[in-house]
């Protein structure tokens, strides 16, 4: 996936977030397990940071938290594998 796509996707989610009201917070590393609507607002808090992850070239730990919150998507019920796919291509 190209750098390009990655920020469509970045975006994407940003406003997906956004429509259905999911705030923003950071959950501390140690924490063992959450209720659904903080895993959400974690995944959009961890948006913020990728674009600057891409610009210092590394694709690989942006696809790494991709794959985080694509999980926490489909996990949640938001969106089917089928339709994460299609987000992908």
């Amino acid at each position: 996936m190209s750098v390009e796509k990655l920020c469509e996707l970045i975006n994407r989610y940003r406003e997906y977030f956004k429509s259905i009201g999911v705030e923003k917070v950071e959950l501390s590393d140690d924490m063992k397990g959450f209720m659904d609507d903080k895993v959400l607002a974690h995944c959009n808090s961890i948006l913020d940071g990728l674009e600057k992850v891409l610009e210092e070239g590394n694709r690989e730990s942006v696809f790494g938290y991709m794959r985080f919150i694509q999980g926490c998507l489909f996990a949640n019920g938001f969106f089917s594998l089928k339709e994460l796919n299609e987000h992908n291509s």
